[in-house]
């Protein structure tokens, strides 16, 4: 059975639509589901989940919304309640051996794996809401992930495993796919950076092909794209662009 077959078999029962056409044809897409198909198969919304389950790792806050409860290398965040801002959080995520963003409880093997396994949701007020579900793992420099991420009533999938050297760039494995709601799956390819000056670019291949040229990202993530002989730019979607909070909560809210 083929990748892609797998994952329409896969996303039918998440009722995830877009597997009829099977191949995603971009030239179709609404700009906030090319937004989500560049954030996904970069690898952005792979590094927002590692940078989530930092924002977490080490902490002990039981009494706060969300709990938090560390031991040893493994944290977990707890959901079931609604914070004083009435922002409501359900599920949980499990995090091993991350670092930190804080200097005590940055604690962690540099030579082992860390991951973040998420099923999480958090609901706003206006109800806005996100929901992501799945595991990243992080090894040494390679990432690796299987993440669904549904928000803004748009639900998007990345299969990628990214390979990364020394120098920072980093080049998507033959396997590595995603897939948009409503739209379908593409397999993704190419060479770039995932930190420090922007390099390269992002293939992605479904009954038509968009490249993302990473080497002219903007300070805010934007690129430029081509579908065919058309030109534009994307930038990541808003739940994308967080900055790094002093109270973890924050970054939950900015979720949107």
């Amino acid at each position: 059975m083929s990748r892609l077959t797998s994952l329409c078999l896969a996303s039918s029962l998440l009722a995830i639509a877009g597997c009829d056409e099977q191949q995603a044809r971009f030239a179709d897409a609404t700009p906030e589901q090319l937004s989500r198909a560049y954030s996904a198969a970069a690898g952005n919304d792979l590094m927002s989940a590692l940078f989530l389950g930092s924002v977490f790792s080490g902490r002990n806050d039981p009494a706060g919304c969300p709990p938090v409860a560390t031991q040893g290398q493994d944290t977990l965040v707890s959901g079931d309640c609604t914070d004083e801002d009435g922002v409501r959080f359900d599920g949980s995520m499990k995090i091993h051996n991350l670092p930190g963003l804080e200097e005590e409880n940055r604690a962690h093997d540099l030579t082992k794996s860390g991951s973040v396994d998420l099923d999480f949701e958090v609901t706003k007020p206006e109800h806005e809401d996100i929901a992501v579900d799945g595991h990243v793992e992080r090894d040494v420099a390679d990432i690796a992930g299987d993440l669904k991420i549904a928000a803004e009533g748009i639900t998007s999938i990345s299969r990628l495993t990214i390979e990364c050297a020394t120098d920072g760039a980093c080049t998507a494995a033959s396997d590595s796919e995603i897939e948009i709601s409503d739209l379908g799956v593409a397999s993704v390819e190419g060479t770039w950076s995932l930190s420090g000056p922007p390099s390269g670019s992002v293939t992605v291949r479904g009954a038509d092909t968009i490249v993302f040229d990473i080497n002219k990202r903007d300070r805010v993530g934007c690129v430029p794209f081509t579908i065919g002989e058309k030109t534009d730019i994307v930038c990541l979607p808003e739940f994308d662009r967080v900055l790094t909070p002093t109270d973890p909560r924050s970054l939950l809210k900015a979720v949107k």
